[in-house]
């Protein structure tokens, strides 16, 4: 009785070990990743939608699949459900495996899987085909009679494909091991089944492909299981095969069922855990690329302060990054303050050139959209929406460009994207909250974001150039002097491009912002600037503090006594000002 218990405690808890393993790495340690793959589609609870995804091989999977991302907006809940889907995927596993040591092979297919699903471009229709893959095999298996069994794995196998894509072929096999552990002696009546199963599901791929539109290449290996058809699929074809394979193994290894005791088991099960996390996960996971997605989610949210807190910890490390860290500063009233504290990229860390692609434009039209240029905002969130890999539509996009031409004063289109938005399941209180400004300015005018952002936005036409960015804040800048970030970003582009005199031009031309003292960094420029130009006056720098102006002096006395040890000087003066005009 003693060791029933023991058995089926152990049978639970290695499941209940591996779900929590598998909701604190991807809810605490990888949490961005499923904010990613959540940005980059729109989920609508709407029937043609639904008929427009199954309509294609796999689609049923991609759709449970789309269903399941829709949650990683809050990565906690959406590593939850993650959790619940692999540990599945491992107890049906298991179940195969027997009760020997084999079983704790188990462990396998989640090590896989969580390194899948350490790659942006890895969708999560893959793991659902798999777990449908498993289920589909058990609810044929359970049938008794063979001359009811085998007919009906026939007529489901085209079935299968269709639901799961490629990765039905797991499905496959796994009916075909059931047969083979059915029968004592495996006779012609099975084998000539197992062959013909294996036939009509490998020339289904090929007898489709003439009457879907799709490459036949990808009918084989799948339409929708990665975000770029150019992407390697294998991780996600390892995961099936450890699936499919093992079940053969332990088939094979008749000694899998002798008698071993369920701690050595779950010890055992423990080892090839910690060793497959070292050996799978960890070169999968790419932490840089994590600190990106960080960064952008944070800057989606508005979540300023949290920037400036994680900047700390984890300081950018590209100029994707430090955009989005230099926008919290501006935000927070610190940029002219903090700005040099972090390592600059130059201009392109405070406004990055367009890139084609779907990440990097939604973090700089963020910065576009604050500093009130709304039609810049606008056209880098539809080229990044346009960019997406597997053609979807994102929500994160549609609720952008709602705002965007809510502000510019475009109602039928803003109306456009908030009634897809209404379809969603996370978006749609926020869409029918909106939907009421439509129309009525002056709950337009009194709103807190949209009247300061429209007060603020260029009112006539503008050019956007790149090669330019001064040019184009400053023309930001004389449409509305009272524009307190597009001011301060103006500022801050001229000291990153060390144009002093622009930047006093600028100071000293904007009389209606006003600063009772000077942000730290500002003073630096403009008595760097005043010992260049006014030195020989004898007058001290005006609105500049005394530190500051002695700060400079000691600055120009040690770049002199140690041109030649930079590491000495950026110890020393690395924060401030003076260090990027003489080393950049």
């Amino acid at each position: 009785m003693g060791h029933i218990r023991l058995s089926g405690y152990t049978f639970f808890l290695l499941p209940l070990l591996t779900a929590l393993a598998v909701w604190l790495f991807f809810g605490f340690y990888y949490p961005h990743h499923l904010h990613y793959q959540e940005q980059f589609q729109l989920f609508l609870l709407d029937s043609e939608y639904a008929r427009e995804v199954i309509s294609w091989p796999g689609g049923l999977s991609d759709y449970i699949g789309r269903f399941l991302t829709q949650f990683f907006l809050f990565a906690k809940i959406g590593a939850a459900l993650l959790a619940i889907l692999i540990v599945v995927v491992q107890m049906l596993t298991a179940r195969l495996l027997g009760k020997g040591w084999l079983s704790c092979l188990s462990v396998l297919p989640p090590l896989l899987a969580v390194r899948l699903l350490c790659d942006e471009n890895a969708l999560m229709g893959g793991i659902v085909a798999i777990l449908m893959a498993q289920l589909s095999a058990w609810c044929i298996s359970v049938i008794g009679n063979p001359r009811l069994r085998r007919p009906i794995a026939l007529v489901c196998t085209p079935l299968f494909y269709w639901a799961m894509g490629p990765l039905g072929i797991v499905a496959i096999v796994l009916i075909a091991i059931d047969e083979l552990k059915k029968e004592h002696v495996v006779t012609k009546g099975a084998m000539g089944f197992i062959i013909a199963l294996l036939a009509l599901s490998l020339a289904l791929p090929a007898l489709l492909a003439s009457f879907v539109a799709v490459e036949p290449q990808y009918m084989y290996s799948g339409i929708h299981y990665m975000r770029s058809h150019g992407a390697d699929a294998s991780s996600l074809w390892y995961v099936g095969l450890s699936v499919a394979i093992l079940p053969i193994f332990a088939l094979a290894w008749k000694k899998g069922t002798s008698p071993v005791t369920p701690w050595k088991t779950l010890l055992l099960s423990l080892v090839l855990a910690v060793g497959g996390v070292f050996a799978l996960v960890k070169p999968a996971v790419n932490m840089k690329a994590e600190c990106v997605m960080a960064y952008d989610f944070m800057a989606r949210m508005q979540q300023w302060n949290r920037i400036q807190q994680a900047a700390v910890s984890t300081p950018p490390n590209n100029a994707l990054s430090t955009t989005v860290l230099n926008l919290a500063l501006a935000k927070s009233g610190r940029l002219g303050e903090q700005m040099f504290e972090y390592q600059q990229k130059g201009t392109m860390g405070l406004l990055p050139p367009f890139e084609s692609d779907a990440m990097s434009p939604l973090a700089t039209s963020e910065v576009y959209y604050h500093i009130g240029m709304i039609n810049t905002a606008q056209r880098y969130t539809f080229e990044a929406q346009e960019a997406i890999l597997d053609y979807q539509k994102s929500a994160r996009c549609y609720k952008r460009l709602a705002e965007t031409n809510i502000i510019c004063g475009n109602y039928p289109v803003a109306r456009k994207y908030l009634m897809s938005l209404k379809k969603t399941m996370f978006y749609s209180d926020w869409a029918d909250q909106i939907l009421g400004l439509l129309g009525n300015e002056e709950a337009i005018d009194n709103h807190l974001e949209y009247g300061l952002l429209r007060r603020n936005c260029i009112s006539y036409d503008s050019f956007y150039n790149e090669n330019d960015y001064i040019g184009m804040l400053q023309q930001l800048y004389l449409s509305n002097k009272s524009n307190r970030l597009g001011f301060e970003y103006l500022l801050a582009a001229c000291l990153l491009n060390k144009d002093l005199d622009m930047f006093v031009n600028v100071l000293g031309t904007n009389d209606v912002i006003a600063y009772d003292d000077m942000p730290t960094y500002f003073q630096q420029a403009f008595a760097l600037w005043w010992s260049i130009n006014k030195s020989k006056s004898g007058q001290n720098p005006p609105g500049v503090s005394p530190d500051i102006t002695i700060g400079l002096k000691n600055f120009v006395k040690d770049a002199q006594k140690h041109q030649n040890n930079r590491e000495w000087m950026r110890n020393h003066y690395g924060t401030t000002y003076w260090y990027y005009y003489l080393t950049n």
